[in-house]
C-alpha cells in the first residue's frame, strides 16, 4: 500500500532556499511529500483557498509581506491547515509570538539538519492540529449538549426566567416568565427590557395584563460567559399576604 502524500504549500521567496526544502523533502525517508512552490504570499493565499493543503511552510520575509503581520494573513486564510513558520533569523520574540498565535512551529533555516528532521516536524505539526481539532470539536459537542441541558432546565422552570446581555436587551425567556409578565416571546426577544435591572436587590414589578393588575418580584444577578456580562433575572409571583 503505497504512503499518504502530504501535499505541502511552500511560500518562499528565494529559489535557492526553496530548491533546498524541496531536496531535502525528496530524501526524507518513510515520508512522501508533494510541494507546490509560491514565491509570494499573494500566491500562497490564492493557493490556500484553492484547497487540497496538508500544511504551509511559511517564510515571513517575503516581497510582498513583511514580519508577523505575514503569519496573521496566512493564518487567516489557512483555516483548519498547520503552518510551520521558517525564518533565516534566530528570533526568539517572533518564534514565541507565532506560536502563541497559532504556528505548530518556529524553524530557523540554519537548523535545518536533513530531510528527515524537517519531514519529522511536518508529521508532527499535522498530528498536532488534529488532535487539537479534535479536542476542539469534542469540547464543542459538551458545550452544546450542556446548553441544551440547561435550556430545557429553564424551560420548564416554574419561576420566569430572563437573561438580558450588558445593555440590557433581552436574549432569552421562559414560557413561565411570559405568562407572569402577559406578554410573547416575540415581544420582548432582542428588545430592551422595559424594567431596569438592579443586581442584588428584589424589585416588585406592577404588571398589569387583561384589566388586572399583579405583583412580581424581579431578582437580579449577574454572570460571565466568554468575557461578557449578562444579567440573570428570576420572575416570581409575589405572595399575598
Amino acid at each position: 500500500m503505497a504512503d499518504k502524500v502530504t501535499r505541502v504549500l511552500l511560500v518562499e521567496d528565494n529559489p535557492g532556499d526553496a530548491r533546498l526544502v524541496k531536496e531535502m523533502l525528496a530524501e526524507a525517508k518513510d515520508s512522501s511529500f508533494e510541494i507546490e512552490w509560491a514565491d509570494h504570499l499573494s500566491k500562497g493565499l490564492e493557493r490556500l483557498a484553492g484547497g487540497g493543503i496538508d500544511l504551509v511552510l511559511l517564510d515571513l520575509s517575503l516581497p510582498d509581506s513583511h514580519g508577523f503581520e505575514t503569519f496573521v494573513k496566512t493564518h487567516s486564510q489557512a483555516g483548519e491547515v498547520p503552518i510551520i513558520v521558517l525564518s533565516g533569523l534566530s528570533d526568539e520574540a517572533v518564534a514565541m509570538e507565532v506560536v502563541k498565535e497559532g504556528a505548530q512551529d518556529y524553524l530557523t533555516k540554519g537548523r535545518l539538519l536533513d530531510g528527515d528532521f524537517l519531514a519529522f516536524s511536518i508529521r508532527f505539526a499535522i498530528e498536532r492540529q488534529q488532535q487539537l481539532l479534535k479536542k476542539l470539536e469534542q469540547n464543542k459537542q459538551e458545550l452544546k449538549a450542556r446548553e441544551a441541558r440547561f435550556s430545557k432546565v429553564i424551560t420548564n422552570k416554574t419561576e420566569g426566567v430572563i437573561i438580558a446581555d450588558k445593555d440590557e436587551v433581552v436574549r432569552f425567556i421562559n414560557p413561565a416568565a411570559e405568562a407572569l409578565l402577559g406578554r410573547k416571546t416575540e415581544e420582548l426577544l432582542d428588545k430592551p427590557f422595559d424594567f431596569p435591572f438592579v443586581t442584588g436587590e428584589t424589585t416588585v414589578l406592577h404588571v398589569t395584563h387583561t384589566g388586572q393588575t399583579k405583583l412580581v418580584e424581579m431578582r437580579v444577578s449577574q454572570a460571565e460567559l466568554d468575557g461578557e456580562t449578562f444579567y440573570v433575572t428570576t420572575l416570581a409571583k409575589q405572595s399575598q399576604g
